[in-house]
């Protein structure tokens, strides 16, 4: 807003949101400087996201990250199926249910925080929605596609061995492999929106350690992802496990996620979570389902949340120093002539330099501790800012700060070499005119003369009036013209192509009458 002032507060650019990224190549010898982690920068947005999400309860279209109204669009918007909105809408209210987290804040019970992409596959987009909210889809019997959020529903559908052609129940866990501990990864605001894991659900500790790590990257808070490691343990170490093939008692599990189940010759009677029920018929369904009860729905956040991982990051007491005695020289050639004191044998140097006062920085670092550095192919009479700084060998990293500040100026020269004093030097009156006339010396260095006038016979008052160019021992002249009647002072300083300046002649007064 101070880059632009017409903006306003008004104008909050809700719905909005971009980023550019730029990331210039540079010369081999300035990667590591500019680029220390050997590659571009990380960027990790984090956005307000998509505002077209349709809620039921109040017919708007908005941002949310209401898991229940973030599927509903899916299926809506991507799988372009119909669902109920009437039933959306319970879920949704579902999905804000307010629960404590163990810090004592309240937060909406189920959210989704990401992104999909249209190169996933629907099945890989669906795992990711459905699993980070512990959600369940179905066919509802109109056809539209149905689905819940987390949570335990007492069912009101029972089965008995007489609704099924075949069953078969097993009592006991997955074997070997079924996992002991779950610990979710998930996206964690704090560890800069990475990936971070929630800590380790123990479901049965007296048995050896078997992990599982699932990634749900669509939850952002540890709540949520403890609560879906408790459920997903719980799930993968049921008390039953149960497989069948049903009739048209299969109709009356359509829209359910929860049946009971009991057989008195097996001695069972549990509530059943559908894993998937798949009709193979016009008659016959195929369920596969595992033993739950409420309390596995249940969270305590209290007394259940693990030991949450801390992050920060790791902070060096280690300062570089900061070099201090930089001088700076013109040398032949057009070049700077760069020296510092001798620093510690762990560090490099960097040295850079611009066209004073604004230019853009140019530098060289070096590959072993030196005192000077000789900066050449730099343009003959250009002003020049010169900085040097310490970093770390051979990381190139934790620099100091560049010293001098503010920086040195030098002049590039090309030439060192002064001309000779001139040979001749005089001045005459013509009217309102001062004619200056003097001789070159006979130097191959001279390149013109500087003259330079008073009002009285001290230089320091004098100032440049004319640069007259010629050759060497070539008589030359140069008339100032239009002056005002009075006492004039001259002066004529020779010059070589660099402008380094010989012996000074005069002064030779003049007087205008």
């Amino acid at each position: 807003m101070s880059k632009f002032p017409e903006l306003t507060a008004a104008h909050d650019f809700e719905g909005t949101a971009g980023a550019v990224l730029w990331a210039a190549k540079v010369p081999p010898d300035q990667f590591t400087e500019v680029y220390p982690g050997s590659r571009q920068w990380a960027y990790t947005p984090v956005l307000r996201g998509h505002n077209g999400i349709y809620d039921p309860r109040d017919g708007k279209r908005k941002f949310t990250n209401n898991a229940a109204l973030i599927i509903a669009h899916w299926i809506t918007e991507v799988l372009g199926q119909r669902v109920n909105w009437d039933a959306v809408a319970i879920e949704a209210d579902h999905a804000d249910t307010l629960v404590t987290d163990a810090d004592g804040i309240e937060r909406p019970k189920w959210t989704l925080n990401g992104r999909i992409r249209d190169d996933e596959s629907y099945e890989a987009q669906r795992g990711q929605l459905v699993g980070a909210c512990d959600g369940y889809l179905f066919e509802r019997p109109d056809g539209t596609v149905g689905f819940f959020v987390g949570r335990w529903i007492e069912p009101t559908v029972t089965l008995s061995s007489g609704d099924f052609t075949s069953v078969e129940v097993t009592e006991g866990q997955w074997g070997v492999d079924a996992p002991t501990e779950v610990a979710v990864t998930y996206t964690e605001p704090d560890n800069a929106w990475r990936e971070a894991s929630a800590g380790i659900w123990v479901e049965e500790a007296s048995l050896r350690a078997v992990t599982d790590e699932p990634q749900m990257f669509m939850i952002t808070n540890h709540d949520q992802a403890v609560r879906m490691a408790k459920r997903i343990a719980a799930s993968r170490r049921p008390q039953f496990q149960l497989r069948g093939t049903i009739g048209f008692a299969g109709y009356e599990l359509l829209g359910q996620r929860f049946f009971a189940f009991r057989n008195a010759a097996l001695d069972i009677d549990a509530t059943f979570e559908i894993s998937e029920l798949r009709r193979t018929s016009s008659s016959t369904f195929e369920v596969i389902a595992v033993s739950s009860q409420a309390s596995d729905f249940d969270f305590d956040a209290t007394t259940e949340t693990p030991p949450r991982p801390k992050f920060g990051s790791v902070v060096s007491s280690f300062t570089t120093p900061e070099i201090v005695g930089v001088t700076v020289t013109s040398g032949n050639a057009s070049s700077l002539n760069v020296a510092w004191p001798a620093q510690p044998d762990y560090l490099w140097q960097q040295i850079r330099w611009r066209v004073s006062p604004d230019g853009d920085w140019q530098s060289f670092t070096t590959t072993a501790p030196e005192v000077a550095y000789t900066i050449t192919g730099l343009t003959d009479g250009t002003d020049y800012d010169v900085q040097v700084r310490n970093v770390s060998a051979p990381l190139i990293n934790r620099p100091s700060d560049w010293s001098p500040e503010p920086a040195l100026t030098a002049v590039a020269v090309q030439n060192q070499v002064p001309p000779g004093a001139l040979t001749a030097f005089d001045v005459s009156v013509s009217g309102s005119d001062a004619v200056v006339t003097f001789v070159a010396p006979n130097d191959p260095n001279y390149f013109g003369a500087r003259i330079w006038r008073s009002a009285t016979s001290d230089f320091s008052a004098a100032v440049l009036v004319h640069t007259e160019f010629g050759i060497p021992s070539n008589g030359d002249s140069w008339t100032d013209i239009g002056l005002s009647l009075g006492d004039y002072f001259y002066w004529a300083i020779p010059i070589n192509g660099s402008g380094i300046e010989g012996a000074r002649s005069g002064p030779i007064s003049a007087t205008i009458i």
